[in-house]
């Protein structure tokens, strides 16, 4: 999925619905300092209010490859003011934003995720994707979240 939404144009935000609640199901993809990691992501977009929720959770620690590793991961991400912005120019920025917060427990030990998401529409709105940027917080200090996450409709 990853791979056909990077080929997919952007959508203008002019042409989102105004009406309906779309629920979307897709996957994150995100590395901090040491740890990269993938989730499951359940995104419901309620286009008459501009507005989307967000919930990611079922992660896999993997290694470099894809592969999983002997990592315990539990806990889940939540978005926090998810707006759509239907006057930017998608050349320029993204129509969707919001913040990204929650408590991870990696192999025990918690862990503070505050990020952004920024995202797209593509092809109407069948399928929604963008970048996860913030600060993963645990014992020894804060370090650097980034990821990508790819959704399409339910």
């Amino acid at each position: 999925m990853f791979t056909l939404v990077e080929t997919l144009d952007f959508q203008e935000p002019s042409t989102f619905p105004t009406a309906n609640t779309v629920n979307y199901r897709g996957a994150v993809s995100a590395e901090a300092d040491t740890l990269d990691l993938l989730g499951d992501l359940s995104i419901d977009v309620v286009f008459s209010s501009d507005t989307f929720h967000v919930a990611i959770g079922g992660f896999v620690a993997i290694d470099d490859a894809g592969n999983p590793i002997a990592v315990v991961v539990s806990g889940q991400l939540d978005i926090v003011n998810g707006e759509i912005d239907r006057t930017v120019d998608v050349q320029q920025s993204f129509p969707l934003a919001a913040d990204l917060e929650g408590v991870l427990s990696i192999d025990g030990e918690q862990v503070t995720v505050e990020a952004f998401l920024l995202g797209d529409f593509f092809q109407n709105v069948e399928y929604m994707g963008g970048e996860i940027d913030g600060t993963i917080t645990d014992a020894s200090g804060i370090g650097v979240l980034s990821g990508d996450f790819y959704a399409a409709q339910n």
